[in-house]
């Protein structure tokens, strides 16, 4: 209804013909004016939240090699842990398929400096074994057991005409050049190289050996050249590096994957914590070291009372431990050890290197307490 006084409003012109405009065509017209202002309005919301063209961002942070090529399995990436390419790759020794190879063990024996004096009566020598899987032109060492004074774990991988070797062990797997591998071996390089000697078989055995005598050139820091001789007709049945003793206890042929010999940074071993130290003598036979009174053992009354003996290495080297001329530990260079169930009383108590050199002549130390390498 149109108020009293004002004049009707004109009808509505149809946009197809200026004619009245029908009810369709109406409501039509009030979606599409609906439509731009919810548009119009959600618009300017959004500019109203978008920041201005000119203000400064931080740039995007780009990703490191270490993210993009981060490990998918195991975790996040160990910077301790770290496996170098070769500076060759073993592209000889791929296949999956078997080949002849042969597994000798070596019985080993560590003798103590001939100052320690003489171990108690009926106490064995340290012992170890050395395992290795080898062809005519590829060989792999593992060392197995307590007593080597080396990361847990430890593989040697030698190649016929690639000089040096790729080792594994703790912190990772590397290439070591000729000769260094008596550094990876005492923790720092050697200024005095161990004595080697090696024993020839009297009669030819399964085959000549030439690897074990390149990788006892390299553990000594010698050359093949002058052994190389005592493995021609076969492995040689005793061997000295330093104070270690090697003896044949066995020597089997067998078929092996060929890649399983491979002498690069593929396929490498189960990896195995680094640690600080590791006690080289059972508790058995530690609980029966009776306090001497002199290096040449002088026993007594066997104590009921046991102590832990803290060893403090503030060498940069590894230090093997010896009490009452036995070894029974060995400790990392800069590190702190805990030698347990030893007799309480004085023991007499020295270190020397890896290699078997004196480092420190045996004093009396009283246990429980503290022995602390210096030089």
């Amino acid at each position: 209804m149109t108020p009293r006084g004002l004049p009707r409003p004109a009808p509505l012109t149809s946009a197809f013909g200026g004619g009245p405009s029908s009810v369709p065509i109406a409501i039509w017209l009030t979606a599409v004016l609906s439509a731009s202002s919810s548009f119009s309005s959600g618009c300017s919301e959004r500019a109203e939240r978008a920041p201005a063209a000119d203000v400064d961002r931080p740039p995007r942070p780009q990703p490191t090699l270490d993210e993009v090529y981060a490990p998918t399995v195991r975790g996040e990436r160990d910077a301790s842990y770290r496996v170098r390419i070769a500076p060759r790759p073993d592209d000889e020794y791929t296949a999956r398929t078997p080949i002849p190879a042969r597994r000798l063990v070596y019985r080993m024996r560590l003798h103590i400096h001939g100052t320690f004096g003489e171990p108690p009566p009926g106490t064995p020598p340290a012992g170890a074994e050395l395992n290795l899987d080898m062809t005519p032109d590829r060989l792999r060492a593992r060392f197995l057991g307590d007593t080597w004074p080396i990361q847990p774990g430890a593989e040697v991988r030698v190649r016929r005409g690639s000089p040096g070797t790729y080792v594994f062990d703790a912190q990772g797997g590397r290439h070591v050049g000729p000769g260094e591998l008596s550094g990876w071996f005492v923790g720092e390089p050697v200024g005095r190289d161990p004595f080697i000697r090696v024993r020839g078989p009297r009669t030819p055995a399964v085959g000549p050996a030439p690897m074990i005598c390149r990788l006892l050139a390299e553990w000594g820091n010698s050359t093949y050249s002058s052994i190389s001789g005592r493995c021609r007709d076969g492995a040689p049945p005793w061997f000295r590096v330093g104070m270690w003793f090697g003896t044949l206890s066995a020597d089997v042929t067998m078929d092996l994957p060929e890649s399983a010999l491979r002498a690069d940074e593929r396929e490498p071993p189960a990896r195995v914590d680094p640690v600080e130290g590791r006690v080289m003598l059972s508790e058995v036979m530690r609980l029966r070291l009776w306090p001497a009174t002199t290096p040449t053992y002088d026993p007594g009354p066997l104590p009921e009372e046991h102590g832990t003996l803290t060893v403090e290495n503030q060498t940069t080297r590894k230090m093997i431990i010896v009490v009452d001329a036995v070894p029974v530990a060995w400790v990392e260079g800069g590190a702190t050890f805990e030698v347990p169930q030893l007799p309480v009383g004085e023991h007499w108590v020295g270190a020397q290197y890896p290699f078997g050199h004196r480092a420190i002549a045996p004093i009396q130390v009283q246990v429980p307490g503290t022995y602390v390498v210096d030089r």
